[in-house]
């Protein structure tokens, strides 16, 4: 099913290349451009060690960043679910204005509903995705203030040891890194489990709490998650190839919202299909009656 997919994508951004997703996604850049511009323009240049040693000057820049930035956070979420929306909207060839990624701040209501499915969502990934993280610092620093290491390097000679120390070190690197893939393996498996809530929000507007979406999703991503992993990896020689340009030439950032939009578009359309195969296969209909 990726395959068709991402062959569908294709061609309705190959027959309308310029469309509201990528104004959408332009519209978000630039907000996003102009958030750090400001941020950089009020704090300047921190250098974080100077700020961790005076807890005064720790406060202070906690205090600016949630008067200056928390909201302007939080809104750029709930314009993000509103481009999901009108990606939706798209696919499911409804009404395709621009003007759709404000839906969620047309009442009060739709607003901070969208806003609790973006911060339930998260609450959730950092309660799966903290424990794994805390444990594995905990040993490192078990390991480095108990290690017997150090004990045998007093017996070796002075070429012995250097010899020792790289072995040593190149074990902790191979470590760390085995660690780290395995962490983003697992961190994906859960991000997964979340990946259809959006898409059940959006498709029963005003029937389902943000809570009734994510366990709506859980139920029916199960089995899925593979797939869906795999979906993930299929963008990698899309995002890493553009990664190393973007770093080593700014200017092209302007890309970004392209790439972004044909993710976003895969994605969504990917969520839509997996949701009516689970509602065929399970003979329901996802709505707040289940």
């Amino acid at each position: 099913m990726r395959r068709e997919v991402k062959a569908e994508c294709r061609k309705i951004l190959k027959e309308k290349w310029w469309n509201p997703l990528l104004i959408a996604n332009l519209f978000i850049s630039l907000i996003t451009f102009l958030f750090d511009g400001l941020k950089t323009y009020i704090l300047g240049d921190i250098n974080i060690k100077d700020i961790i040693c005076e807890y005064s000057n720790l406060r202070t820049v906690i205090m600016l960043l949630n008067e200056k930035f928390g909201l302007v956070t939080l809104i750029t979420w709930v314009l993000s679910l509103g481009i999901t929306r009108l990606t939706y909207c798209y696919i499911d060839n409804q009404e395709q204005r621009f003007s759709n990624i404000f839906y969620y701040f047309s009442t009060p209501k739709k607003f901070f509903s969208a806003l609790w499915l973006e911060v339930n969502i998260m609450l959730r990934m950092y309660l799966w995705l903290l424990p794994p993280y805390i444990v594995f610092f905990l040993l490192a620093y078990i390991y480095d203030k108990y290690n017997p290491f150090s004990n045998l390097l007093e017996n070796l000679e002075l070429y012995e040891k250097l010899i020792a120390r790289i072995n040593y070190w190149e074990f902790v690197i191979i470590i760390v890194i085995v660690c780290a893939i395995a962490y983003f393996i697992f961190s994906l498996f859960i991000i997964n489990r979340y990946s259809l809530a959006e898409v059940i929000f959006i498709k029963n507007d005003g029937k389902l709490t943000a809570n009734q979406s994510i366990k709506l999703s859980i139920k029916a991503t199960k089995g899925h998650l593979e797939e869906l992993f795999v979906l993930n990896l299929s963008f990698l020689p899309i995002i890493l190839p553009i990664l190393i340009l973007i770093l080593k030439i700014s200017a092209l950032k302007i890309i970004v919202p392209f790439v972004v939009t044909y993710i976003r578009l895969v994605c969504v359309l990917y969520y839509k299909k997996l949701l009516e195969n689970y509602e065929q296969e399970n003979n329901v209909e996802i709505s707040a009656d289940l």
